[in-house]
Order: structure tokens, then C-alpha cells, then sequence
């Protein structure tokens, strides 16, 4: 539609005095005015024409008798005045609704709204439900209405009420009731216009989802493709998510964040995971190829709503419901495509395995030429575990790859981006001099960060050496005191050879003593038996 409809109705209230004769003065103005449309409709034509088949004769007849009035409705109408007088008095206790519904020229035209037939039907099918949108039972319904075909704006008047005399509804008309009158006309106007709109925009949103399906199942398949690509992903099971394009990215967090359990409906998601979504759809219909067949479902959604919608307000509310229902559809797609996904065990597994396995982890499964060219890719993208696997792999003495030299350079790789279980290791080698020159200083320093990590192997190992170092101190006290003894008693046996401390004293040098004393006994007594009480 080019233009919107206008509908606009009115009441007055029966306990005014001049209330009747207004009425009496509108009807009669409506089914006689200058423009009204005189001719007569099909039945009233049947009625009077009976047994007439002649197209001259007819054609004749509507220009020859026109009717006196323009009025058609549900009662009697061929007497202007008997209805105008019925409604002067009715008007003293009833409360009678005038309206107006009119189209702009070239939407009559399109839409078929030239002639009183026409107006006829639409009214007929329209009235109950505005008579009960006014308070008035589709089945105490009367009305009357006359057709103006006037230039540019062709229109109809038309007057309701009950016929129930103790049913007296309120002469006010609230703002939502207008609107709501307003949109059932608009609505029995533009069907077939609005049914044709809807067919175009059910094409359109088809061909979108078709498009979307296309569309997410590229970016899944290129999404698997990437990872089974990948060298990590046969010996490490790792998924390295910098080396996947953004929207494989997005894809791929999507399926780690989505619920273990429950129903996978975008209604049910948390709202972080619903967030996600939200910005994968957003993505996904900023391509060209989607964004035209977005745009033209709204387009078409927006053509239908305005056929109805009175207010701007009411009409940004229905685009922005179109808006959500597409949105929705194209979400519960993307999540189709990541349940899919999630099917597939090994890949699944690659996408929740953040870290690399353990040391232990990778003996078990065999270390290979692969297996180290999958790590050294790794730690190209910064990935300090990497590394430290790596040096775990050289430093192995029983591994294939031993080679102490790259051990240290991978441990050092890894100690500098932040790894502790290499810090703890370089500083025990580095404390101890173990495949690197010793330097306590450096070997303490990165024990004491990796300590302050809550590495626990870094506070043992410096514990082991603070107490190799203390038994070594007192392993080297007692060595020197031992020497120092064993010079001491050297040194007194050199000075006195009978001295008690000669070790080479024996019953010989006693037994010549005695033969000595016994020849000057006085001279050698005090000697003598100092002697053998040392002995």
C-alpha cells in the first residue's frame, strides 16, 4: 500500500438533547449527499428486475432508476426517511457509532475498493468485530453505511448499534479501541494484498534458512578440516584455536560452551552462550551473500505490518518481532550445526582439550618425529607447555631424542613465557650445574618464582641442596679436625720418642730399660714406673 488507511470513530452520548437530531441530519447527509453511489447493488437489482435477463435492459434500468439514496447495511434501506426517523429515535437511548473509513485513490484501485459492493463485503465481514471491539454482541449488531466515490479519496460512511434496547454501552471510544477498529478494517482491506506479501516473505525467509544451512554447514566442515589438518590433532588431541580463522573460532567455542545436558533450543541457553549466538548470527547475515535475503524479509514483513499497524510505535514493535523470529530461526541453525559438530568424539575432544597432555601422558601414547614436529609448531603460536614437553622429551635419558643441549633451550623457552614446572627444573639444573655451567644466584631465582607459583618440586629441590650443602660443611669440619689431630700427634712424637703418644713402643724398649735399671737402680726408678703406668 502507498497510503495508509484512515479510520477515525465517534459517539455522542444519548444523554444529550441534540444527540438525536444529529444523528438524524448525519444519516441523511451520508445517503444523499453529492458523490454518494445511487446504484443499486445486485440484490436490490434481483429484487426489483425479477425474470430479466436482458443486459440492455439492465444497463437501462441502473441509469434510468437509480435509487434515492446510497444506503446499504444489515436492516431495511430502500426508505431513507423511515431509517432516518428509526434512527432519531433510537438515538434518545442508544448509543450510536459513526464511522468513516477511507483509502487514497490509487490504493482502491489497486486494491478493488472502486465500487459499493466492494465497501459492502468488507464492511459485512468487518463490523461484529468492531461492534464487540466497541462493547456491542455480534448478535444485537445493526448497521448502515453509504460509499462516496470521491476524487482521490474514495471512502465510506457508516453508522452501529444494538438493537438490544436495555444494552446501552459507554459513548467513549478509548485510543486502543480506535487502533484496534483500525486494524481489522486494515487487515479485511488488504488480504489478498497481504496474503500475496506473505507468500513473497515466506519465499524469503526459505531461502534465507536454506541459505544459512548452506552457509554453517561450510563453516562446520571447514572448521573439521582445519582441525584434522592440524599436526597437534593426531598426536596431542589439541586444537590450536589461533591458527582457525574467526568465524572457526566462534563455531568452535560454541560447541565447548554448549550445556552437557537439556535441550539445546536457543530459548533454554544461558544467557553468555545465548550471547555467543547472538554474535555468530550477526556475522553470519553480514554477508553478502545472506544480508540481501535478510533485508528482504524484513522488507516484505515491514510492507504487511503497515497495512495494519496504526502507529508508528505499533510498527517499529512488529519489525522488531519479525526481527527476533528470524534471528531465532537462524540461531536454533547455527546450534543444529554445533550439535553436529559435537557428534563427531575425536573432535569434540580435540575442541575441549585447551592444554597439551602430560609427560606422562605422551610416553604412553609413543613420542615420534610427529609428536615433536606437532610441539614445535605449538610453541610457534607462544605455547609455553609445548616447550617445556619438549625439553621433558631431550632431557629423558632414555628417550630417542636425548640431547641435553636442547633440553636447556626449551626449558629456557618455556621458563621465559611464564611455564613454572620449567622454572623449577632449569633452576634445579642451574643450582646444581647439571648439564649447564653452576650459577646458584640464577638457579635460586627461578626455584623462589616457581615457589611463589605453588610449584612444590622447586621448594623441594632447594631444600635437598641447602641440606647437601650443610653436610658437606660439617663433612669438611670434621675432615679438617681429623687432620689436624693427626698433625699435632705427628709433631709431639717427633719432639719426645718415649712419650706415651709413640706408637711404636713396645716390650722391647721396656724390657731395656729395666736390664738399665737394674744396673744403677737409684738413677732410673722415677722413669721406669712412670712408664708402665702409662702402658
Amino acid at each position: 500500500m502507498k497510503s495508509k488507511v484512515i479510520s477515525k470513530i465517534r459517539c455522542h452520548s444519548p444523554n444529550q438533547k441534540n444527540t438525536p437530531i444529529l444523528n438524524y441530519n448525519y444519516l441523511y447527509y451520508i445517503a444523499t449527499r453529492e458523490g454518494v453511489d445511487l446504484y443499486p447493488l445486485d440484490q436490490e437489482l434481483s429484487q426489483d428486475m425479477t425474470g430479466s435477463s436482458d443486459n440492455e435492459t439492465y444497463m437501462r434500468y441502473i441509469h434510468e432508476r437509480p435509487r434515492s439514496n446510497g444506503l446499504f447495511g444489515n436492516i431495511d434501506t430502500s426508505d431513507v426517511n423511515a431509517v432516518c426517523r428509526n434512527m432519531k429515535n433510537i438515538s434518545k437511548t442508544h448509543c450510536i457509532y459513526r464511522g468513516i473509513l477511507s483509502l487514497s485513490e490509487e490504493d482502491a484501485q489497486d486494491l478493488n475498493y472502486m465500487d459499493k459492493a466492494a465497501w459492502k463485503d468488507l464492511l459485512t465481514l468487518s463490523l461484529p468485530e468492531i461492534s464487540s471491539t466497541l462493547g456491542i454482541p455480534a448478535t444485537e449488531l445493526q448497521w448502515v453505511a453509504a460509499f462516496h466515490k470521491e476524487k482521490g479519496h474514495p471512502h465510506v460512511h457508516y453508522m452501529l448499534w444494538s438493537k438490544n434496547p436495555k444494552h446501552v454501552p459507554t459513548p467513549y471510544i478509548s485510543i486502543r479501541q480506535q487502533h484496534r477498529c483500525r486494524e481489522i478494517l486494515a487487515r479485511r482491506i488488504t488480504a489478498n494484498k497481504r496474503n500475496e506479501l506473505n507468500i513473497l516473505k515466506t519465499q524469503s525467509r526459505d531461502a534465507l534458512l536454506e541459505s544459512s544451512k548452506k552457509y554453517t554447514q561450510t563453516k562446520s566442515q571447514k572448521l573439521a578440516d582445519n582441525i584434522c589438518t592440524q599436526p597437534s590433532f593426531q598426536t596431542l588431541r589439541k586444537v590450536n584455536r589461533d591458527f582457525l580463522s574467526s568465524s572457526s573460532r566462534e563455531l568452535a567455542d560454541l560447541v565447548t560452551n554448549l550445556p552437557k545436558k537439556g535441550s539445546i533450543k536457543y530459548a533454554y541457553l544461558p544467557p553468555e552462550v545465548k550471547k555467543q549466538v547472538d554474535q555468530i548470527v550477526q556475522n553470519m547475515i553480514g554477508k553478502e551473500e545472506l544480508k540481501k535475503e535478510y533485508d528482504s524479509f524484513l522488507n516484505y514483513h515491514k510492507e504487511i505490518a503497515s497495512t495494519y499497524s496504526p502507529t508508528q510505535k505499533e510498527l517499529r514493535i512488529a519489525i522488531l518481532k519479525a526481527k527476533e523470529d528470524i534471528d531465532q530461526r537462524l540461531a536454533n541453525v547455527v546450534l543444529k550445526a554445533a550439535q553436529e559438530l559435537r557428534k563427531d568424539k575425536s573432535l569434540y575432544y580435540a575442541l575441549l582439550n585447551t592444554r597439551l597432555p602430560s609427560y606422562k601422558t605422551l610416553l604412553k601414547r609413543g613420542i615420534s618425529n610427529q609428536t615433536i614436529f606437532a610441539l614445535k609448531n605449538e610453541i610457534k603460536d607462544g605455547d609455553s607447555q609445548a616447550a617445556y614437553l619438549l625439553g621433558r622429551i631431550y632431557d629423558d635419558p632414555d628417550s630417542a631424542f636425548h640431547d641435553p643441549d636442547k633440553a636447556i633451550h626449551f626449558y629456557q623457552n618455556a621458563a621465559d613465557n611464564g611455564n613454572t614446572s620449567a622454572k623449577s627444573i632449569l633452576g634445579s639444573k642451574y643450582i646444581w650445574g647439571k648439564d649447564v655451567k653452576q650459577n646458584e644466584k640464577l638457579g635460586r631465582t627461578l626455584l623462589h618464582e616457581a615457589q611463589k607459583e605453588g610449584n612444590e618440586y622447586a621448594k623441594d629441590a632447594e631444600q635437598a641442596y641447602d641440606s647437601y650443602q650443610k653436610e658437606r660443611a660439617e663433612y669438611r669440619t670434621i675432615s679438617l679436625m681429623s687432620d689436624l689431630l693427626v698433625s699435632l700427634c705427628y709433631a709431639n712424637t717427633t719432639r719426645n720418642p718415649s712419650s706415651v703418644y709413640r706408637q711404636d713402643d713396645d716390650k722391647n724398649n721396656i724390657k731395656a730399660l729395666r736390664e738399665k735399671a737394674k744396673l744403677n737402680p737409684h738413677k732410673h726408678s722415677n722413669n721406669l714406673d712412670y712408664e708402665h703406668d702409662a702402658l
